[in-house]
């Protein structure tokens, strides 16, 4: 990892609180998901994580939406709408 004062091991910046950047970002960020058994020369894999992000973001926005219909449909009965009594 590369700080302001050269390199330094996750560990140390953790323990100081420092914010550090991978020299080389893209090596790793492809040695830690292999270890983890996923590997990123994989184009299917990478065109599923895309998707996976995307659904990711998709959900997250619907929440946002979601969160103002209720917000606007507070205080109706929704429940009971529609119901013959």
């Amino acid at each position: 990892m590369v700080s302001i004062r050269g390199v330094v091991p996750p560990a140390d910046a953790a323990f100081r609180g420092e914010t550090v950047h991978p020299y080389n970002a893209k090596a790793f960020i492809e040695e830690s998901l292999s270890q983890n058994g996923l590997d990123l020369r994989d184009k299917d894999l990478r065109m599923k994580l895309l998707k996976l992000i995307l659904i990711l973001e998709e959900t997250e926005a619907n929440k946002s939406k979601k969160k103002k219909l209720d917000a606007a449909l507070k205080g109706y009965d929704i429940a009971s709408f529609g119901k013959i009594v």
